[in-house]
């Protein structure tokens, strides 16, 4: 009889064209995102990259108990959140869980039992609730009881997102985000995209439209090739889409972005200061390795603290992580670095490498910087060299996910605007978001190479200090 039973079910389901969940398997592309705990994530894509289906069909489970990396006890609430509820929520969104969602587990066996029209609401026939709801409702209806797992699909109103993780707070619930990136550097990519970097509470995902070999690709790669540069990048890439006007445009997380690893023995180190007080004290630290591969491997950013100050600080955190390796020479932001105190008459420069030997237990050289006329567009242009890919498809300088600040000024730094756009004018990049910049362009005009260090007992000459330190000239 229960095998009758089952068989009646299978081929009433199959009649009603609704899917078998248990059936249910992510494509090879989806299936990190699909499998993904994180208490918040976003995954993001390219239209008819499957990320609606692929989320709708992971809450499925969660409420049916069988996703194989989130538990949650029934009865559970659940509350999606569309653009607009009509053809989103309640058009799309409601669809998809009829097909699928068994009716099995809906109260009374049936949507039409299930489903409350009036409140927007699904009851399942274990209590569990799924409330359908809309970012374009008004921020009052978002509040209420508290939740156990929450999707918005397509980018929220930042004050909505805020309002569903309170509701989340106090059942540890999970946020889940689906969105193709339309608006570009939004508030959803300085919290989420950014952060994913460097806090385990937050998942990114990205899935590309023409990895979904479930679509009529021929078609979309035809239609696509009509698009612009920047339409195709965000409809078919599922890409931000970086600031327009940005200094380094070739800069991107997925071919410049290392996980960190242990350097090989004999690494040598290079670092570019720019100095700051108000504005962030910034360190750009360069490793290159004996087989002249570079990396920029950590960073120094504080605000807050004096020359001298910044330098003890220096000083300590380059002896206590990286005393192990050769430090060949440190190049700091010329302008400031001339500067003169009125009372000792001692420059900032001198002032900040006394500061940074004294904690770090011996003297450090430290230069200055390029100041010739050209100088930034020299710096600016030698950096693009090294972010530019090589034939290998990896560019010459690669960054460790570590150096948070970097990654964002990458995202930040841009031109200024010309005044007469029909003007030739001398081009220079804003005075904003520009400290690392700096710091790791004083490192990149002098072109740091490995140097096989040759151990004598010489008088200190110049010679000597080649040796030791090699060319520090450009």
């Amino acid at each position: 009889m229960l095998k009758f039973t089952a068989t009646s079910e299978l081929y009433r389901r199959f009649k009603l064209k609704e899917q078998l969940m248990d059936w249910f398997e992510p494509l090879p592309y989806q299936k990190e995102a699909f499998l993904a705990s994180e208490q918040i994530q976003l995954i993001e894509g390219g239209n008819r990259s499957g990320k609606t289906h692929l989320v709708c069909a992971k809450i499925c489970q969660i409420l049916m108990g069988i996703h194989p990396t989130i538990k949650r006890p029934s009865p559970m609430k659940v509350r999606i959140i569309a653009t607009v509820l009509n053809e989103g929520t309640l058009g799309v969104i409601l669809e998809k869980l009829k097909w699928l969602l068994p009716t099995i587990y809906l109260k009374g066996g049936s949507w039409a039992n299930a489903h409350r029209v009036a409140d927007n609401r699904v009851d399942l026939r274990d209590g569990s609730t799924i409330q359908l709801m809309s970012n374009s409702q008004d921020i009052q209806t978002h509040r209420g009881d508290s939740i156990d797992v929450a999707w918005m699909d397509e980018e929220p109103d930042e004050k909505i997102y805020d309002e569903t993780l309170t509701r989340l707070a106090d059942r540890a619930g999970i946020l889940m985000l689906s969105m193709t990136p339309h608006n570009g550097m939004t508030w959803s990519y300085k919290r989420l995209v950014k952060a994913s970097r460097f806090d385990s509470n937050i998942g990114y995902y990205h899935l590309d439209t023409l990895s979904n070999y479930m679509i009529n690709r021929k078609n979309w790669i035809q239609i696509s090739s009509t698009m612009p540069q920047k339409e195709f990048d965000i409809r078919v890439k599922g890409l931000r889409v970086a600031n327009e006007g940005l200094v380094y445009a070739g800069f991107n997380d997925r071919t410049h972005i290392i996980q960190p690893f242990q350097l090989p023995q004999g690494s040598q180190l290079f670092m570019g200061v720019d100095f700051g007080l108000n504005n962030p004290h910034a360190g750009s630290l360069w490793a290159i390795t004996p087989d002249h591969k570079a990396y920029v491997v950590d960073e120094y950013y504080e605000t807050g603290f004096t020359v001298k100050q910044n330098g003890e600080k220096m000083g300590t955190w380059l002896r206590t992580k990286w005393g192990n390796f050769k430090i060949r020479w440190i190049s700091v932001d010329p302008q400031s670095g001339y500067q003169r105190n009125e009372q000792t008459n001692e420059t900032n420069m001198h002032v900040f490498a006394r500061a940074l030997s004294s904690t770090y237990g011996k003297t450090l050289p430290v230069v200055p910087g390029d100041k010739k006329k050209g100088c930034v567009e020299h710096r600016i242009n030698v950096m693009r060299d090294y972010l530019v890919l090589q034939n290998s498809g990896l560019p010459n300088l690669m960054f460790f996910s570590t150096c948070v600040h970097h990654m964002q000024e990458f995202e930040e730094y841009v031109w200024q605007n010309r005044k007469d756009e029909n003007l030739n004018q001398f081009e220079r990049p804003k005075m904003a978001h520009n400290h690392l910049m700096n710091a790791a362009e004083y490192v990149a005009e002098r072109n740091p190479k490995f140097f096989n260090i040759i151990e004598r007992r010489l008088d200190f000459s110049t010679q000597t200090r080649e040796l030791q330190y090699g060319s520090i000239g450009r």
